[in-house]
């Protein structure tokens, strides 16, 4: 960082550094806003005002895309679309490709899916009804994360997961009402590591 910073950009600007090199892929804007403990558009200002000082890159209209500049860029992989997904009440996710859509990844070796959300429980987070999430498979998960989790084994859903002793809460982000479990009923599958909107049909494939 050859730019001397102000003390809240210089925060704003390492909170985004280590996210890319603890997670392997650039944080959002809520990301940095929950590291350095501040308003979504205060965030915005200084991240625009580090990247006007050639020490953070991003691209414009791309989510999760502000990365130091000169820090390896990810690279884009064809990531398979699995079937849809409940943000609301949990509905089966079908086992079959639908279609591909593409996400820049700097870590290869992660098992990327993607699922097609259905219902609104999850809006005050930017989640929507037809929205694709990009989903990191993986079996456990911190508390707090937003996960796709499977209940009794057949019914899938996306909630953000925390653990209380021997149960298991799924938490909307609406005026839905949470859903506990024993924990022995819910199986992570994944943590959602991003989301995908078009703005008119598109069907997912070919991308």
């Amino acid at each position: 960082m050859p730019v001397p910073l102000p003390p809240r950009q210089r925060a704003v600007f390492e909170a985004v550094q280590k996210f890319c090199l603890e997670r392997g892929f650039p944080p959002s804007i809520s990301d940095v806003c929950a590291i350095v403990g501040t308003t979504s558009q205060t965030v915005y200002r200084h991240l625009q005002a580090l990247h006007r000082k050639g020490v953070l890159d991003y691209t414009p209209g791309v989510s999760r895309s502000w990365v130091p500049t000169g820090l390896a860029a990810p690279r884009a992989r064809r990531v398979p679309v699995v079937g849809d997904i409940a943000a609301g009440l949990p509905i089966l996710a079908a086992e079959n490709t639908e279609g591909w859509v593409t996400y820049d990844d700097a870590s290869p070796s992660a098992v990327l899916f993607a699922l097609r959300v259905e219902g609104m429980s999850m809006v005050d987070v930017g989640i929507l009804n037809g929205d694709l999430i990009v989903v990191r498979q993986q079996d456990d998960a911190d508390d707090g994360r937003i996960v796709v989790a499977l209940v009794d084994e057949q019914e899938a859903t996306v909630k953000r997961l925390f653990r209380e002793g021997p149960r298991v809460r799924l938490v909307a982000e609406s005026d839905e009402e949470d859903q506990v479990y024993d924990a022995g009923q819910v199986r992570v599958q994944g943590v959602v590591i991003a989301v995908q909107r078009y703005l008119e049909d598109h069907p997912a494939g070919g991308l």
